[in-house]
């Protein structure tokens, strides 16, 4: 009778562990969702102390409660978590100019975001939380897109409130939208653009239901005229429609589907002047118009030469005084800032971390790209052993994930909060899988053993 009271206490004990931990991982992942997703809010309502004491707590207790279940797994850490972990740690520590300026908290959580990747990984209770906080926010943009381009007068009484927090000339009307920079904007509609793309394309049954969210959600983006958002958004959606069906003839037949969508675009471009707008950034712009980044690239190649070997330190370029002269002299910045980023993330990390960084941060990345490729073709594609969720959640980390390796090209993802928040998550997404279906991926399935 002892024995079996002492077994029901310790099984009691555990599920309110996991409970409390579940809990912790929900909450840390709301709060970093929401700086990420809603960050201009936070700043328009001056509450970014307030929200800095909230993160904290977040982690803290996510830590603490985490800790007690992480100490009774017993499947061993591989290899590419260790890689995350390290990650975490050295970019606090290795020449860190936010620390070296001030800006303590900036390094803290930047460091501790990438931490959690680790700390994520021993458990995929947090994953749908995850995804239905994007999907919410996401939407939530771009309504606020549309009715902005529909009602203007909406936006005169909407500017004001954020023209007291910055004077960005790029607060544009609808194309910037709730958030005070129209690039802002365009990355939250290409995060939605992904997460209702994947929805749709995971369920049949809920195509018709997810298909009027998605179509707003293009729309929206088109009308922000931000062009590498919304090229790669669409690349990002072939990916994944390749990825989930595996068949080449599908994919013909998809861009036979997106053709007719460039036509029925082009012909509303014909009522709608905005559109049109867009478009001719495409067809009529200068596409080696790159908004003076050829400048700063000319700089960042001649620093780089100094140092190519272990680089500068951790985002150096934003304190530099190359950083302020060129966002000066060439008029890149608005009132309130007085530093630019590279806009080309491999450039500055070949600046920053020299090529040794660079090569294994470039490792890291891609690797956890595979990891997320070779668990949904092995477990879900080719044999259904994956829940039918969790391959939602599958793709669409590797789809995010193609879409921030596509746009360091052009921006700063690995430095702008609204981006790589979302992209650690990401990553976290398919290690956290990986890790519990560890013992079906050590199976070959066509008969044999890795």
């Amino acid at each position: 009778m002892d024995v079996q009271l002492s077994t029901r206490r310790e099984y009691l004990d555990n599920r309110v562990n996991i409970i409390v931990s579940n809990a912790g991982f929900n909450f840390v992942i709301v709060v970093f969702l929401i700086q990420a997703l809603m960050h201009d809010f936070i700043d328009i309502l001056h509450l970014s102390f307030a929200f800095t004491m909230t993160k904290m707590f977040a982690v803290v207790f996510a830590g603490f409660v985490s800790l007690p279940n992480i100490n009774k797994i017993s499947v061993g850490t591989r290899r590419i978590e260790y890689g995350w972990l390290v990650f975490g740690i050295v970019v606090l520590i290795y020449g860190n100019w936010d620390l070296r300026n001030g800006y303590w908290y900036v390094a803290f959580f930047y460091s501790v975001t990438v931490l959690l990747v680790f700390m994520l990984s021993y458990s995929t209770n947090w994953i749908n939380t995850f995804f239905d906080v994007l999907k919410i926010f996401t939407i939530i943009h771009a309504i606020g897109t549309l009715l902005f381009f529909v009602f203007p007068s909406l936006y005169s009484l909407y500017r004001p409130i954020i023209y007291a927090t910055s004077e960005s000339p790029y607060l544009d009307g609808y194309k910037s939208g709730l958030t005070l920079h129209y690039s802002t904007n365009a990355v939250y509609l290409a995060q939605g653009l992904i997460v209702y793309f994947t929805e749709m394309i995971s369920n049949k049954k809920i195509i018709k239901k997810g298909l009027i969210p998605f179509i707003l959600i293009l729309f929206a983006l088109i009308l922000t005229t931000k062009r590498a958002h919304l090229l790669f958004g669409v690349i990002v959606l072939f990916f994944i429609y390749y990825i989930q069906t595996g068949h080449f003839l599908r994919i013909i037949k998809f861009l036979f589907v997106g053709v007719l969508l460039l036509v029925g675009v082009y012909i509303l471009a014909q009522w709608i002047p905005e559109i049109g707008n867009a478009l001719e950034r495409f067809t009529g712009g200068n596409l080696s118009d790159m908004t003076g980044r050829n400048y700063i690239y000319e700089a960042v190649y001649q620093l780089f030469s100094q140092n190519p070997i272990f680089g500068r330190g951790w985002n150096w370029f934003m304190y530099s005084d190359v950083s302020r002269f060129l966002s000066q002299k060439y008029n890149f910045i608005f009132v309130g800032t007085e530093y630019i980023q590279v806009h080309n993330v491999y450039l500055q990390l070949l600046l920053e971390v020299g090529i040794v960084g660079f090569v294994l941060l470039m490792f890291l990345f891609i690797k956890t790209l595979l990891v997320g490729l070779d668990l949904y073709r092995r477990l879900w594609r080719d044999n259904k052993l994956l829940d039918p969720i969790e391959s939602k959640f599958t793709l669409f980390s590797i789809g995010y994930q193609i879409f921030f390796l596509c746009y360091c090209m052009t921006g700063n993802p690995l430095y702008d909060t609204m981006v790589y928040i979302v992209y650690f998550f990401s990553c976290a997404v398919v290690i956290a899988l990986r890790r519990k279906y560890s013992s079906l991926l050590t199976i070959d399935w066509r008969g044999g053993l890795d």
